[in-house]
């Protein structure tokens, strides 16, 4: 099998087997390190790969984290202990310029993988004064809820969000300062992502756009079940649980965008066959996801917990080992609730789930929150609804 050919990769960057490999490259064989020590500092990272800069985080408190390169797109670990403030290569991570075999449908996604990033909405003028105030000490829900009031669509997400089981209020809220003070600043922080991410998951393509709803209700159930978890397991931040959660399939909407609506031949060839494009997306879902969390400036370590949840245990970065249990536990909570939908139309509680231990959540514990959560599915995702 052969593939295209690339510039020579740097020796730093380990080289990895140039076999196509049937899933996306697994953090399994990484080294967990301990989260290096913290810093303001705007260090200038490099692509172990290209050599071309990653995108500089002022601001963000630097640890170890998985970041991308928006020039080779390939996935690196930034700020270990043994090498602060340089990016290395993950182990046993293959140069996805060699990836791409020639003529393949693989590589044709890839492609055009970075003009849909580029093309990903950035925050709304609005959404990026809220996002401002929420972070100046100063500010107060009353300016909040007047900058809202800018903002329709914002603005009927938050109360529907306000008078549904996310917060559990006993009457109903029609005023939005009443509303920012019931949910508070990180809450109105995670409306401001749930109407940023959920314009992802609509496609004017009939045969994607089930799909897409049913992709995007999964997160939901998903993100109200990590709130729950949160509640259970003190290591675990509710907010950060549930943006984690509710962003973990937005590699997957970016993917099934460019394949329903590419007119590469190569792309357009599968688009008629579920097997075969679920196979591609699955591959590069984890990818996509870290470029898009790159383009939004949300933190690394969201990305790491989210791409390291099929095998948390072997997380690259401890520090984000608690959250990608979480994230791995909420998903299989939402699945086992019947979003997605399985076949055979049952599910059960996953109580024998790998995380739980990892955690400290007894069965009673899951039991729980499934009850909880499917006494409220339908208020959940009519709050949530992809209509405006």
């Amino acid at each position: 099998m052969k593939f295209l050919r690339a510039k020579r990769v740097p020796k730093r960057a380990k080289r990895a087997s140039r076999e196509l490999v049937s899933e996306r490259p697994s953090p399994q064989t990484q080294t967990a390190v301990a989260e290096s020590p913290k810093t303001e500092v705007n260090l200038k990272l490099s692509c172990p790969f290209c050599g071309n800069p990653l995108a500089s985080r002022n601001g963000e408190s630097k640890g170890a984290a998985i970041a991308g390169c928006p020039s080779c797109l390939n996935l690196c670990l930034v700020s270990t202990p043994e090498h602060p403030g340089e990016a290395v290569a993950l182990n046993d991570w293959p140069d996805l310029r060699e990836y791409e075999e020639a003529g393949s449908v693989l590589g044709a996604v890839l492609g055009e993988l970075h003009s849909a990033i580029d093309r990903l909405p950035v925050l709304p003028e609005v959404a990026q004064r809220i996002m401002t105030l929420i972070h100046d000490p100063l500010s107060d829900m009353d300016l909040l809820a007047k900058e809202i009031q800018r903002d329709p669509t914002m603005s009927l997400r938050l109360l529907r969000i306000t008078n549904s089981p996310w917060y559990g209020g006993r009457s109903d809220i029609t005023d939005l300062s009443m509303a920012c003070a019931r949910v508070g600043m990180k809450g109105i922080a995670s409306v401001v992502w749930s109407v940023q991410s959920s314009g992802l998951f609509r496609t004017s393509h009939r045969d994607f756009s089930r799909g897409m709803q049913m992709l995007w209700q999964h997160s939901v159930v998903a993100a109200y079940c990590a709130q729950q978890l949160a509640d259970i397991v003190p290591a675990l931040n509710r907010d950060e649980a549930f943006l984690a959660v509710l962003q973990h399939e937005i590699g997957s909407a970016v993917l099934m965008s460019i394949i329903s609506s590419s007119e590469d031949e190569r792309i357009a060839s599968i688009r008629g066959s579920k097997e075969r494009w679920s196979e591609a997306v699955n591959r590069l879902r984890g990818i996509a996801c870290i470029h898009a969390l790159e383009k939004w400036k949300l933190p690394r370590l969201l990305g790491t917990a989210i791409y390291s949840s099929d095998a948390p245990e072997h997380c690259p970065v401890q520090a984000a080992r608690t959250l990608a249990h979480g994230v791995a536990l909420s998903k299989s909570l939402a699945s086992s609730l019947g979003h997605p939908p399985n076949e055979e139309g049952t599910w059960e509680a996953p109580t024998d789930h790998f995380s739980c231990d990892a955690l400290g959540v007894s069965e009673e514990d899951i039991q729980g929150i499934m009850d909880n959560s499917e006494e409220h599915l339908s208020d959940l995702i009519s709050a949530t609804s992809l209509r405006n």
